[in-house]
């Protein structure tokens, strides 16, 4: 056996930083033409991934990582496809891995049906970095396959007590352990899971305690959950990653919905802000779906419509079929609220083909006795046999399709009506709520927005009436008859 180095120190210096460290490379007799190839290509891509996955991406150079990840998934599949026709097991188990497991955090999903496929032949070989590959075919719980990916990421955190292994960073293999049982509708394994990388010590615990939030309120332990959401984002934020301040601040927000709504809005309006910032699309979806769950509930229908539509886009696009089965199963309560009963009857009907959308919705198990006494029976089973005859992704179009009607038949509704001074229906509820002298605080929970939007609505109606003050939009409102005069006088203050 003859031994090999590599390294590329000028092409990891240009897009990770600095250059990886080199490692030591087993050769064989077959070897001219495998030589020649690693020098300047598939084992130079694969020390490249393990230094981004370990050096760079669990911390601020998250997003140069995986834009190199993505501007390099061409070469990173033929690499992969080269190592295992040759037999490199250990050079495929690199690319597999490494890619699925940076890859997953902007919807590289393909990369986990490398690791799935490469399994057996890697477990065969008994390669270093087992536990890795098995870690990454954790993820296909995102993919829809939750039982298969909750074995292989137990089976990774059993490797990792075995000293011949290079595993992940302490408490991934976990975490992805504990997603994958979640999907799979075992939310107390799921908790005691996130439980357990929440009480690690360092990074794990920018992943670990979101998650352990998100299953204490899941799992009606409120009060719990309340208690870490600050604790939660600052340990984010210490580590420095953009995905997971942005998946902290998600479920804080799922955490203060259960009491606060508008702390719920404020804390995805961060987490918006920090999508944007940072390009992080994975949550995109994942903020606006629960932002409009909680609009379906007591909040603005139109918007949890727009936002229900980014969401399904997203889902839909990524391939993230756990959370748009989720997404689409929350959809049909906003179209009953509309009095869109076909359209609910119709999208009820196709989601309850997935057993995971009762598990995740649990209220959707009622609608279907509602909308049954809601429309005709001619009516309602006509919806339904669409319905069932739908598949996922054929659901995912119509209902945007049904969306996109409802929303125009809101605006001509709203265009058949004049407007006093221009202002939306929104702005009108918060002149109203201005010359009752409410607070912009109290605005924001009397009409279930964040007291940031509740600011940004009273400009505007200040912008759009030409008045500076409370007390002078007070005395237009009277003026327009928009408002009676209270006993005393205006109150505005």
């Amino acid at each position: 056996m003859t031994s090999t180095r590599t390294c590329s120190r000028k092409s990891a210096e240009s897009t990770l930083g600095r250059p990886p460290r080199c490692r030591q490379r087993s050769g064989d007799s077959k070897n001219n033409e495998r030589n020649r190839f690693h020098r300047g290509g598939v084992f130079d891509l694969a020390d490249r991934l393990s230094y981004g996955l370990d050096e760079r991406w669990n911390g601020p150079g998250w997003r140069k990582t995986v834009d190199w990840v993505e501007a390099e998934l061409a070469n990173l599949r033929a690499a992969f496809r080269w190592s295992m026709n040759r037999d490199a097991i250990d050079v495929a188990t690199d690319i597999a891995a490494h890619t699925s497991l940076m890859g997953v955090s902007v919807y590289l999903f393909e990369a986990i049906g490398w690791a799935e496929e490469l399994l057996p032949k890697a477990i065969t070989a008994d390669v270093a970095r087992l536990p890795r590959l098995h870690t990454a075919a954790g993820y296909a719980c995102f993919a829809g396959r939750p039982l298969p990916a909750a074995a292989n990421a137990h089976r990774a955190t059993e490797l990792e007590s075995e000293s011949r292994y290079d595993p992940c960073e302490p408490g991934l293999a976990q975490f992805v352990e504990a997603l994958a049982n979640v999907y799979a509708g075992d939310l107390a394994r799921y908790v005691a899971l996130a439980g357990e990388v929440a009480a690690l010590p360092g990074a794990a615990r920018a992943y670990g305690l979101p998650a352990f939030v998100d299953g204490l309120q899941a799992s009606g332990r409120v009060d719990e959950a309340l208690a870490l959401t600050d604790t939660s984002v600052a340990a984010a934020r210490e580590v420095g990653n953009p995905f997971w301040i942005a998946y902290a601040l998600w479920t804080a927000g799922l955490t203060h919905a259960n009491t606060d709504p508008p702390r719920a809005l404020a804390a995805w309006d961060e987490g918006v802000a920090v999508v944007q910032e940072h390009r992080v699309l994975f949550f995109e979806g994942y903020l606006a779906r629960d932002a409009a769950r909680l609009h379906t509930i007591d909040g603005d229908p139109a918007t949890a419509l727009s936002l229900f539509a980014k969401a399904i886009e997203a889902f839909h696009h990524a391939g993230n079929v756990a959370q748009l089965i989720i997404t689409l199963a929350s959809t049909p309560a906003l179209f009953e609220r509309l009095g869109c009963f076909e359209q609910a009857a119709t999208l009820y009907a196709a989601i309850t083909r997935e057993p995971a959308s009762l598990h995740h919705v649990p209220n959707l198990i009622y609608l279907g006795d509602r909308l049954a006494n809601k429309l005709t029976d001619a009516a309602f089973a006509a919806c339904t046999s669409v319905g069932s005859t739908l598949d996922l992704n054929t659901a995912a179009v119509h209902t945007l399709a049904q969306i996109d009607l409802v929303r125009a038949e809101l605006d001509a509704k709203r265009a058949d009506r004049t407007s006093p001074g221009g202002l939306t229906r929104r702005e009108l509820d918060v002149l109203r709520l201005i010359t009752t002298g409410l607070t912009t605080k109290e605005i924001s929970n009397k009409l279930f927005i964040s007291a940031k939007t509740a600011d940004h609505h009273i400009q505007h109606v200040y912008t759009k009436l030409g008045l500076s003050n409370r007390a002078a939009v007070t005395r237009w409102a009277i003026e327009q008859g928009l408002v009676q005069v209270p006993a005393g006088g205006p109150t505005a203050r």
